[in-house]
């Protein structure tokens, strides 16, 4: 089964004083997520979209019946100016991220979770950073000054997960994991057409080829409470061995740069 498009990607957005560029794209990965919490998350950055022109970029990744998805043609109905996506079966965050970074057409891509946690004051401290032209990507912080309330096993495993990453991939970044990230378009569209890695790992790979393609970071510290789903001690310790199989499979294959990279996981 091939992968759908359902509403092609805008280049432009409509106000009361007509079609303005588009500034910025937000990627939102969506997992299982109901239609209440995609329509919340939608109706917040619509407040955002009053001061900034936005594109707003959703990929369903479900397990269900992508194209028969209840949730999905409701948030289609709802929200038409949206652009939604759905992937042929649950491929992962990175494959659904890579995805709608195909598609964006802003001058900035962010991409973050589909609860969009990041407060609107983080959200346009960070973008004026980007916007000031000094650095290609933005990484939240959520470390800084205590600021993260995460679940309980992915609080420990995050912390060993993110030392194991700058160990191995020789980049300092304190907080690997943080879904928000703004970057360039131009930084977004290579260093996602490189990648390869489709599950969680998909940010440190991308850390990794920002250093390997000597592009500028700047971690910036954000307010943030952890809603994702707690995991239980199983559940974790099986995502953050495939995580860390993904990291060796980038390292050896971006520092060998021999032949067709690996082919993703399913």
């Amino acid at each position: 089964m091939l992968d759908r498009q359902d509403n092609l990607p805008l280049h432009s957005v409509t106000n009361v004083h007509g079609p303005r560029e588009i500034e910025t794209s937000i990627v939102l990965p969506r997992h299982k997520e109901s239609f209440e919490i995609i329509d919340k998350t939608i109706r917040r950055i619509r407040q955002i979209q009053q001061h900034h022109s936005l594109q707003i970029i959703v990929v369903n990744d479900s397990k269900r019946d992508n194209f028969l998805d209840e949730d999905i043609r409701e948030l289609r109905h709802a929200h038409p100016d949206v652009i939604v996506i759905s992937n042929a079966g649950n491929h992962g965050k990175g494959y659904s991220i890579r995805r709608g970074v195909e598609l964006a057409s802003g001058k900035y891509i962010v991409y973050s979770d589909i609860d969009f946690p990041v407060s609107d004051e983080d959200f346009f401290a960070a973008l004026r950073h980007i916007k000031e032209g000094k650095f290609d990507i933005i990484i939240g912080n959520r470390c800084a000054y205590g600021r993260v309330k995460a679940n309980r096993y992915r609080a420990v495993t995050s912390k060993m997960f993110r030392r194991f990453v700058n160990v191995l991939l020789d980049r300092e970044v304190i907080d690997t994991q943080c879904p928000f990230k703004i970057l360039t378009a131009s930084t977004a569209k290579e260093l996602f057409s490189k990648q390869f890695v489709n599950g969680y790992a998909f940010d440190a790979e991308i850390i990794y080829l920002s250093r390997l393609l000597s592009k500028s970071i700047f971690q910036y510290p954000v307010n943030w409470e952890d809603t994702r789903e707690d995991w239980n001690l199983l559940k974790t310790i099986s995502n953050y061995a495939i995580m860390i199989s993904d990291l060796i499979r980038v390292k050896v294959y971006w520092d060998l740069k021999a032949g067709s990279p690996p082919r993703p996981n399913a």
